[in-house]
């Protein structure tokens, strides 16, 4: 579980979505009454990791990202050098890939 407890309980139901099993009636049938049928992850993309292999062009998005960064001030604070640090790293992330700035991610493909 992560230092987070909104984040480990994200990171934890993730994982349980891709357990074997997982994507028949037989393993979360309380779901079944929600009207949640199952579902087949066929991929899956960790972020943060060093060395990712698959990026994805937020040019779109990083405002919106700056943004949500600044509202969890319990963590960032008054941090004045937020905004030029993400877009810095996206930067960074983005080099080679012919686009400004990116998300970096490990990729997994789980199913055909």
């Amino acid at each position: 579980m992560s230092g987070h407890a909104q984040t480990g309980g994200t990171i934890d139901g993730a994982a349980l979505a891709i357990i074997p099993g997982s994507d028949t009636r037989l393993v979360f049938p309380e779901l079944l009454d929600e009207g949640l049928e199952p579902h087949q992850v066929k991929e899956v993309y960790l972020s943060g990791s060093n060395e990712p292999d698959a990026w994805v062009d937020i040019s779109d998005t990083i405002d919106l990202k700056i943004e949500a960064l600044r509202e969890h001030k319990s963590q960032v604070g008054d941090w004045p050098e937020l905004e030029q640090t993400i877009r810095e790293r996206a930067a960074e992330m983005a080099s080679g890939q012919g686009f400004p700035v990116a998300e970096g991610f490990k990729y997994f493909k789980l199913r055909g």
